[in-house]
């Protein structure tokens, strides 16, 4: 998610001690000192981008909220004892808008923050979550690996497709290079294993960040889409890999996500200990 804020020392502070959420590296330009100062801030699953706009253009007339945007950014956890704790909110300046509501599967309230952003705070029951849509109804996987190598190392491997073998169970080979980079948005590339063939397409493209691809043929999957996100920890790199997907042939979603995660975990421990030697 990413927000324009007025001040980005300021809301770099509140959020960070509001909620936890850890920078990464040093607030920066975006390689250009024309442009305005941003910075990450992580937490266990998404990175909040607050990019510094002293002076933003008002909003044209008659908008809407639906126009352009989103309404709140929210934090959700699973339900304990304690709900939603609101001492660390106040402590970074956030307002409350009133007390948490009850509405049976999940506690809910509204915050806002120094500087007039919306935070939905949710604490959701967990056996509820997929009444609540806190629990995928399609497939879904997720591996996370930390590599004591820098990030840069890193995204040059995990996205070398052609040389993919030397850490995955599947060969690769670039059948259609991408715009800009060969291995980048909308390069084509063909997965080989035991006499399988399976295709995919890359789909997004942050270089040092993370990319997305989803598959073109191959496999009985469809609305399939796999997401590779990439951060620095502790002076190494988290890598974080997830997949979801729809399967074709009915009642076997389950059983393709168990038999991936587990092949990607290993994939995963492969690359660890390859850019680790």
């Amino acid at each position: 998610m990413t927000l324009s804020v007025p001040e980005l020392d300021e809301a770099v502070d509140s959020f960070s001690r509001a909620f936890g959420l850890a920078q990464q590296g040093d607030t920066r330009l975006n390689g250009d000192d024309a442009r305005p100062r941003r910075a990450l801030l992580q937490a266990d699953n998404f990175i909040l981008e607050l990019i510094e706009h002293p002076a933003p253009q008002p909003w044209p007339d008659h908008y809407r909220i639906s126009d352009q945007g989103f309404m709140n950014m929210p934090s959700v956890t699973a339900m304990r004892s304690n709900l939603i704790a609101l001492s660390p909110l106040r402590d970074a300046g956030f307002t409350p808008n009133g007390k948490p509501t009850e509405i049976g599967v999940f506690k809910v309230m509204y915050v806002n923050s120094p500087q007039g952003f919306s935070v939905e705070m949710l604490a959701a029951r967990k056996r509820f979550w997929r009444l609540s849509g806190f629990k995928p109804v399609c497939a879904y996987l997720e591996n996370t690996v930390w590599i004591d190598a820098p990030l840069a190392r890193v995204w040059q491997d995990v996205t070398d497709h052609q040389n993919m073998g030397m850490w995955c169970l599947f060969n690769g080979t670039v059948v259609q290079p991408g715009s800009g980079d060969a291995n980048g948005l909308d390069a084509v590339r063909q997965l080989s294993f035991a006499g399988l063939r399976v295709t995919e397409r890359i789909t997004r493209w942050q270089p040092n960040e993370s990319f997305s691809y989803s598959l073109v043929a191959g496999a009985p999957l469809k609305n399939h889409r796999g997401d590779i996100m990439l951060c620095s920890v502790h002076g190494g790199t988290e890598l974080r890999w997830s997949v979801r997907f729809d399967a074709v042939i009915p009642c076997t979603g389950t059983i393709m996500a168990w038999g991936l995660k587990w092949i990607f975990a290993r994939a995963l421990q492969r690359l660890k200990q390859h850019l680790e030697s």
